[in-house]
């Protein structure tokens, strides 16, 4: 990413791209998808984090493999956001989650919950030291690392 613009990804709603779209690979719940209604994807570093209607999956290595995190039963992820190998969800059901071990696990929702002005959270995005949460109420900002908003 740079500058707020992502170059030489593509991204399909249910494959991925290695080659800049000159070929795709179909990535399903026989990959290790928990549903094949894909609707956030973050990467970064080889890392592949893909939220789906009933939770999220996670790669190491580019896409190949995936596992699902501990206690994956997160609803609808809206959006995936990484501050500082911290991993922030947003979540259709539940707010806003947070992993402080690269994915692995993820705080219980209701800890962030009543911190945002909504349990709907569209989207979770980074700038700098803050921390930007569209919610169905409005616009959430944080300035510690989700800890206030």
């Amino acid at each position: 990413m740079h500058g707020g613009h992502i170059h030489n990804v593509i991204i399909k709603i249910d494959s991925m791209s290695m080659d800049g779209g000159k070929t795709f690979k179909l990535i399903t719940t026989n990959n290790g998808l928990p549903h094949n209604n894909v609707s956030a994807v973050y990467c970064e570093d080889g890392e592949v984090y893909v939220g789906t209607i009933e939770g999220l999956a996670v790669s190491r290595d580019k896409g190949e493999t995936f596992f699902q995190p501990i206690n994956n039963d997160f609803g609808h992820i809206s959006s995936i956001a990484i501050v500082n190998s911290r991993v922030f969800l947003g979540n259709l059901q539940n707010g806003m989650m947070i992993s402080e071990n690269s994915g692995i696990s993820f705080s219980p929702h209701h800890e962030y919950h009543a911190k945002l002005p909504s349990s709907v959270a569209y989207a979770v995005y980074p700038l700098g030291n803050q921390i930007f949460v569209g919610t169905s109420k409005g616009l959430a900002v944080t300035y510690d690392d989700g800890r206030t908003f």
